[in-house]
């Protein structure tokens, strides 16, 4: 007779008292994602030079009217308190500084892939949906692609967009300030052999 075995998932509560107790190190870059604990790969070249190419552009853009949150956690849901590595927030007057961003407060999260494409295009895109986040885009610098995921339900986004070259972007909360897909990533399109991810 076959016996299933059940997981035990964390709550956001166990996880932030294990981080408390020192059972989490201070060091150690994990998150938690539908309540497991899952370990977030290191930063190459490509990764790190996307995201602050990507904070340089948003700030820029956005300036005041919202808070952009690099690789800090969003509590989404009961089960999940994931570090998306740029969180697009709505404007708060003590930059979250006395109470941690939900997902009411989230206009979109960015995921600058290289190592973890697989993990981030599958199951973070699935717990984003469910928990409502209204906007998902994939920076896919492994590849050179970027996917813009949106209207979530339980599933996953019902629109999933693929950008080209010579294409214009925006989030769908600031629809006039447009991005060329270049801006997002310069490489966009390009055989990941053609030519090396570079910050210019």
């Amino acid at each position: 007779m076959a016996i299933e075995i059940a997981q035990r998932r964390f709550t956001v509560d166990e996880y932030e008292r294990m981080a408390e107790f020192g059972i989490i190190g201070p060091d150690e870059k994990v998150e938690l994602i539908d309540g497991t604990i899952v370990t977030v790969p290191p930063s190459g070249d490509a990764h790190r030079g996307g995201i602050n190419r990507l904070t340089y552009l948003f700030i820029r853009t956005f300036g005041d009217r919202i808070v952009l949150q690099p690789q800090l956690p969003v509590r989404i849901s009961d089960y999940s308190l994931p570090e998306p590595d740029l969180a697009l927030l709505v404007a708060d007057p003590n930059f979250y500084g006395t109470r941690s961003p939900r997902t009411p407060d989230v206009f979109a999260f960015v995921e600058v892939s290289y190592s973890s494409v697989s993990f981030d295009a599958g199951t973070k895109l699935r717990v984003y949906a469910r928990a409502g986040v209204p906007e998902y885009w994939i920076v896919n610098v492994r590849d050179n692609r970027l996917t813009i995921h949106r209207e979530s339900n339980d599933l996953g986004y019902a629109t999933k967009r693929e950008v080209g070259r010579g294409e214009r972007v925006a989030f769908l909360a600031f629809p006039d300030d447009t991005f060329a897909g270049e801006e997002i990533m310069p490489t966009l399109g390009m055989p990941p052999e053609a030519e090396p991810y570079t910050a210019k």
